[in-house]
């Protein structure tokens, strides 16, 4: 699990807007590329950006997936099709399993 310290970490606010440009940049495959958000607390977003992210998800057929260590995450839900809490990020956890079999 140690790659995921490589990432957006120490913040309330996922980049969602940063999104549609990393999918560019990647060229990541339509409707085969997930987003999983992994968050150990809330978020707050303004409903502007929310709506233009799940605009841009649909266009590009872009599924996202939450997993809230220690927390439901309900503040994911607006701009997220599966949340999922965990009490611990680990690889044997179920949906860790599903999510990373994608």
């Amino acid at each position: 699990l140690q790659w995921t310290l490589g990432f957006w970490r120490g913040n309330t606010d996922p980049p969602l807007h940063m999104i549609p440009g990393l999918y560019r940049r990647t060229k990541a495959p339509e409707g085969k590329t997930d987003i999983i958000w992994i968050t150990d607390g809330e978020c707050r977003i303004q409903n502007q950006a929310i709506d233009d992210f799940n605009e841009w998800r649909e266009e590009h057929r872009c599924k996202v997936w939450t997993i809230g260590i220690g927390t439901e995450a309900e503040s994911f839900s607006d701009f997220t099709d599966k949340r999922v809490s965990v009490s611990e990020l680990s690889t044997d956890a179920p949906v860790i399993k599903e999510i990373l079999s994608i």
